[in-house]
């Protein structure tokens, strides 16, 4: 990140993140007169934070997070239109360009399993990916909404959603020495 000016930076932000806003913005104005539709969004594993590319990152999970929020939106408005997001893995002019080293030190820190690291560093043909694809687009999929799905090399994947995963309570507000002394054995145990 410190290696990256703003302007990269904004033009990352720019394309990635605010064109597939532009993107949304604009298909569910015509969605929405006509009731329904299908959104499909295209996201990137590095949304689970890949080192060494952070606007791309960033900009990725801010994807995620449209596509779960429209997702959201629809669904308490009554409309029957879906919105997902593919992150898929497929051989590009960006991933042939891409340094290995990021991916390899991406693995050893334990961010991406085996099966991301291994089509990382040797993509398939951009041909794994339209299926799941066309498979969100069909009335099928109707009942599915807010949901990345991975796809490479004969795999589509469900990711986890992201859920609070534990907590600790107090009547009151907590202080800082509160946390000091609960949260080493308590959320902490086991970071």
């Amino acid at each position: 990140m410190w290696e990256t000016s703003e302007e990269d930076s904004d033009a990352v932000l720019a394309v990635t993140l605010k064109g597939t806003l532009n993107t949304c913005h604009h298909a569910l104005r015509a969605m929405m007169k006509q009731g329904a539709g299908r959104i499909i969004n295209f996201a990137s594993p590095s949304w689970l934070g890949v080192t060494g590319a952070d606007a791309y990152t960033a900009a990725k999970g801010g994807v995620v997070s449209l596509t779960r929020g429209i997702a959201s939106r629809m669904k308490l408005e009554g409309y029957k239109i879906t919105c997902n997001a593919i992150a898929p893995i497929a051989r590009t002019r960006l991933t042939r360009m891409g340094d290995r080293t990021m991916w390899d030190r991406s693995y050893q820190a334990g961010l991406i399993d085996r099966q991301v690291y291994e089509d990382s560093v040797n993509p398939p043909a951009p041909a794994e990916i339209p299926p799941i694809v066309c498979y969100l687009a069909t009335d099928q999929a109707e009942n599915v909404s807010g949901r990345v799905f991975g796809a490479s090399r004969g795999r589509v994947a469900l990711y986890s959603e992201p859920r609070e995963e534990a907590g600790i309570y107090k009547e009151g507000v907590w202080t800082l020495e509160d946390l000091m002394e609960l949260f080493p054995r308590t959320l902490g145990r086991g970071l």
